[in-house]
């Protein structure tokens, strides 16, 4: 488990697969986070289906991520080929 030393520590890993709740009860399965993006000032999570749709969640209206074992996904895919390059 990591252990959180700041407010400004980052949990969730890119490239990994998490399934997301969002605070409506919504639960949004197997999606792979691909990292932060500001929106009008506001930091927002962007996640990416296996389909290579993107999701980007406010994080006041997330509830919980849990943590899926990562297959090969559109973001890791993506991390794989650049480092090639």
């Amino acid at each position: 488990m990591k252990e959180i030393s700041s407010y400004n520590d980052e949990i969730l890993v890119e490239g990994c697969e998490y399934s997301v709740g969002i605070n409506d009860g919504r639960e949004i399965s197997k999606v792979a986070f691909e990292g932060y993006k500001k929106l009008y000032g506001k930091t927002m999570m962007v996640f990416r289906t296996n389909k290579d749709k993107p999701i980007i969640i406010n994080p006041s209206y997330m509830s919980f991520a849990i943590e899926e074992e990562t297959e090969m996904n559109p973001v890791t895919y993506r991390q794989m080929t650049e480092n090639k390059e």
